[in-house]
């Protein structure tokens, strides 16, 4: 474990090769931070009850957490500027898909994908939600947050035509 980490991170997935490539790992993997990669069905229903190791919290990182936003480099202000520029897209892209979703919100726990979805920490994530259903066991609804990553150039070139779409419809 890497000094000053002050929680254990993991990710429950369908398989191993589905945990090692998901985009939820992107910052750990880039700050050299270890993952536990769960695979096994009863994982998730597991981690709910296995909360914490050597006095070491676990954390999900499918799930949003402070500590994972913090671990993200340090933002400066031209980056404050340009997520500023982000927030009619997000309104829009909030509009969009309504009620299907909590929130739509710029994270910079990515580096290479444009977006991901996560669920919030109280929420039931989407393997328990598997389990469940796979249980025959009703699932309760989840609204999910959906998260942008403000660097990548598929969300700042989508940003841009809804800027220009928005400029050439009021001139």
């Amino acid at each position: 474990m890497k000094e000053g980490q002050e929680k254990i991170y993991y990710i429950t997935a369908d398989s191993y090769a589905a945990a090692k490539s998901s985009p939820h790992l992107e910052l750990l993997r880039k700050k050299g931070i270890e993952v536990l990669l769960l695979s096994d069905r009863i994982d998730e229903w597991m981690m709910n009850y296995l909360t914490e190791f050597d006095g070491k919290p676990f954390q999900s990182v499918s799930k949003v957490d402070e500590s994972l936003e913090k671990l993200a480099d340090e933002v400066d202000e031209s980056a404050k500027e340009a997520e500023k520029a982000l927030t009619p897209f997000i309104d829009r892209v909030k509009a969009l898909l309504g009620e299907r979703v909590k929130d739509v919100r710029l994270t910079h726990r990515l580096t290479d994908t444009p977006a991901i979805v996560s669920t919030d920490a109280d929420e039931m994530s989407t393997q328990m939600a598997k389990l469940f259903a796979a249980a025959g066991q009703k699932v309760p609804e989840v609204k999910y947050i959906f998260e942008l990553n403000p660097d990548h150039v598929l969300v700042k070139r989508a940003a841009d035509r809804l800027k220009m779409k928005r400029s050439s419809a009021s001139g």
